[in-house]
């Protein structure tokens, strides 16, 4: 059985057999010190044949045998020139003269990285691969405590012939068994050169490397994708192994990993970040104060007895943390202290800043708004929020502007040296602050000295956090650890719950309308609807609701508080109690305006896709409510588009009413009140159901005879008929239609309206200069059209 196991590929005769078997057993059986066949040097090549002018050797007067087979290459003996194998190396036992397929030595116990159990898929192992190369020392481990279920395998091509191989995602390195190898160098005919094996290969828990044959590179094709990859081709026939690289190029194995930046994550990261209170780098902040405005010292606040000693430590320890020092000398500013207390029993010290605050310019930076968050966040479903400790005093006030911040205390006085509570321009100058220093980061948005970062899906949340960290480690500024969140599926931001299905109102708030008692005087009315006001893009027909209770609030309103007041803080608390959630605005999604009114407001609803963006609703005045109907409706239309500017202007969207009268306004070529006319004009800018014509009739005047208006219609597309000339029918609605662009204009004259700003387009007929009109107003009041797009021209004559 040993003879056939070793020498299966061979066809001996019976006598070649039994010497071979002869050897082998002698081999086996000999003493350790024993060495059958010993070469005497392992850089010299077997001397295996006899010298050719040497007699043949016949022991035993026995026949030469004619048909033996070479004990060195496997070939028949005696060869015609020489043996192939002289100078060659053994791939099995590394020595000289002979090959592999007839190597003698005792073959190497090499560790097995394949265990195949065909009977049981279940039972299939995890195949483990560690690749140790010089310099350096790859590990890739793939542990697998759960029970192992079937290894994914596949069919790809290698070398031009589909291979069936295991992928394994934890294999840091390509293998091919030798039967492989030979299989595809053989029915490809490709050179079975191998590459000298540079690298060792571990298998799980050995120590010992595989034995390589050597390496090989060539394409590998999964379908239509095509690499280029290296193998390491072993012995024996033990299955083919894809790495994890080769794989995912392949396309054949996807990577998710957990990568969630938790809170002991950041923490262990940037533990700095959370420690103290941050000096921002390169960051001075100057302001301006007016020399025109006189300098007044105000007399200082006495300070209780019992709480002069909190007073003293706090003043010690915002002196430890360099944002007050000491003031020595005169001083023109100097103002009084408020000592607030707070719930955990400290006390905050809080400086009286209204007479100074004359004296600074207030500067003017844009502050970002629900809107702006909203259109942001939208398709967002990670977010983190980060909070700025002591966030003002972060930022350093420059020594020329620290005088006006002089405050007076019972052992002395003080000045700030850190930007503080108080300035009236500090929350512009902070918020502009904080923007610049995050300019440029994707997926974050600050509002004052919150930070909300946010991403589409795990990863992306992850990299925008830990590229906002990083630009805060850089900046030396510092974070609130215990008002910080990180990886939320919905947070609190702005006073708002912002998650993966949209914007809701902050369970807080809403808690406080609900548990709200009915208000005892105009004070407390005025409190609960500015609550509420807060929250009013949640409530439908909110200014209908409220309408009772904003009639207490007028200045000749006689006080009351009857059934319908409190009928409509019922109504107000049943309206939050569904806990409406507002979908994010998307650019890319075709908008409605929908819009309605009732004769004490107006109301409009902001919808995408169905879902509701946002609500809004405004009261009418005493004037509008004696409008008729249908302006009351075109009223309602104007409005909404307006006060959906944000979102609507610049695109193309849809104006929905229940008021069938309307269509016919916006159609008919019949003149409607100068009011309604107006309001025509102020949707002009729009892109609603007006617009550029397919086809513009004139009469043969010459404004519509010249090379520049043939240029003016090519340019926005549209075709220029002109009407028969001696036809009245004809000839009489082109001047009646004259009259009608001439009364929009006396109509926006009126109101004092830019019809510069107000058109977007000059229509090349009116000769008279400085006026604007439009043809998106020529045919809106006329035609009805919709919009293509809008171009501004200029006219001269």
């Amino acid at each position: 059985y040993t003879i056939a196991e070793g020498f299966k590929s061979l066809r001996p005769t019976y006598r070649v057999l039994c010497r071979s078997a002869n050897s082998l057993y002698l081999k086996q059986n000999s003493a350790p010190t024993l060495n059958v066949n010993a070469l005497p040097s392992r850089n010299k090549p077997y001397p295996v044949h006899p010298d050719p002018n040497a007699p043949p050797h016949t022991p035993n007067n026995q026949r030469p045998h004619t048909h033996s087979l070479c004990r060195n290459c496997g070939g028949p003996f005696p060869h015609a020139i020489s043996c192939p194998a002289n100078g060659k190396t053994c791939r099995s036992c590394g020595k000289n003269g002979h090959f592999a397929k007839v190597c003698r030595s005792r073959p190497q116990q090499r560790p097995r990285f394949v265990q195949q159990i065909a009977d049981d898929p279940e039972q299939d192992p995890a195949y483990t691969v560690v690749i140790h190369s010089e310099p350096q020392v790859l590990n890739t481990f793939s542990p697998s405590s759960a029970p192992l279920r079937p290894s994914p395998s596949c069919i790809v091509n290698i070398g031009g012939q589909p291979i069936f191989v295991l992928v394994d995602s934890g294999a840091s390195a390509n293998l091919l068994d030798e039967a492989t190898y030979n299989s595809i160098t053989h029915n490809t005919r490709l050179s079975a050169m191998l590459n000298p094996p540079t690298t060792k290969i571990y298998s799980y828990g050995s120590t010992t490397p595989l034995p390589l044959l050597g390496s090989w590179s060539t394409s590998v094709r999964h379908k239509s994708t095509t690499v280029n990859a290296t193998f390491h081709v072993t012995k024996g026939n033990s299955g083919n192994l894809l790495s994890c690289t080769t794989a995912q190029q392949l396309n054949l194995l996807t990577l998710n990993v957990n990568s969630t930046m938790s809170a002991q994550t950041i923490l262990h990261a940037f533990p700095h970040l959370f420690d103290g209170i941050g000096q921002v780098k390169g960051k001075e902040i100057k302001l301006h104060i007016s020399n025109t405005v006189t300098p007044k010292q105000q007399p200082q606040r006495r300070i209780p007895f019992h709480v002069r000693k909190d007073v003293e430590q706090e003043l010690k320890r915002l002196e430890q943390l360099d944002i007050i020092e000491a003031v020595d000398g005169p001083t023109p500013w100097v103002s009084p202290i408020v000592v607030v207390p707070k719930k955990s029993g400290e006390i905050r010290i809080c400086v009286d800043m209204r007479e100074a605050n004359k004296a600074i310019g207030r500067e003017k930076h844009l502050m970002p708004t629900l809107d702006d968050l909203i259109a942001d966040l939208n398709g967002a479903s990670v977010f983190s929020t980060l909070d700025l400790a002591s966030g003002y005093h972060q930022l350093t006030l420059a020594p020329e502007s620290r005088h006006i911040t002089t405050f007076s205390t019972h052992v002395g006085l003080r000045r700030y040296k850190r930007l503080m509570f108080g300035i009236n321009a500090a929350s512009e100058i902070f918020q502009n602050a904080i923007a610049e220093l995050l300019a440029g980061l994707p997926g974050c948005k600050n509002i004052s000295d919150d930070i909300i970062v946010y991403g589409k899906d795990q990863l992306e949340h992850d990299l925008n956090l830990q590229a906002v960290l990083q630009r805060l480690s850089d900046y030396n500024v510092r974070l609130n650890k215990d008002k910080c969140h990180f990886s939320q599926s919905q947070v609190c931001f702005y006073g708002h719950i912002f998650s993966a299905k949209g914007v809701q109102a902050d369970p807080a708030k809403i808690d406080s309308i609900q548990q709200a008692r009915a208000p005892q005087n105009v004070s407390e009315v005025k409190s609960l609807l500015g609550l509420s006001q807060y929250v009013s893009r949640f409530i439908s027909d909110y200014s209908t609701i409220t309408a009772p209770l904003r009639a207490l609030t007028r200045t000749d309103a006689e006080w009351k508080w009857t059934t319908d007041e409190q009928t409509s803080l019922n109504n107000l608390k049943a309206a939050l109690t569904g806990q409406n959630v507002m979908s994010y605005f998307d650019q890319n999604k075709p908008t409605e305006i929908i819009v309605d009114v009732n004769p004490v407001g107006l109301a409009a609803l902001l919808v995408q896709d169905g879902k509701v963006i946002s609500y809004a609703s405004r009261a009418l005045s005493d004037v509008e409510s004696r409008y008729s109907q249908t302006e009351r409706e075109m009223l309602a239309v104007v409005w909404g588009v307006e006060h959906f500017h944000l979102y609507v202007y610049g695109s193309h969207f849809q104006i929905i009413t229940d008021h069938k009268p309307l269509l016919g306004i916006f159609k008919t070529q019949k003149p409607a009140t100068p009011r309604m006319d107006r309001w025509k004009l102020r949707l002009m800018p729009y892109n609603c159901q007006q617009g550029i014509p397919e086809i513009l009739k004139s009469d043969n005047g010459p404004p519509f005879n010249g090379e520049e208006f043939e240029n003016f219609a090519n340019h926005l597309g549209f075709k220029h008929r002109k009407i028969t000339p001696y036809w009245p029918r004809a000839n009489g609605e082109a001047e009646r239609f004259m009259k009608t662009i001439e009364k929009a204009i006396r109509a926006a004259t009126v109101e004092d309206l830019l019809l510069e700003g107000e058109m977007s387009c000059k229509y090349k007929s009116l000769v008279v200069e400085e006026l604007v009109s439009t043809i998106n107003c020529i045919d809106s009041v006329c035609n009805g059209k919709e919009i293509g797009r809008f171009t501004k021209c200029s006219t001269s004559e």
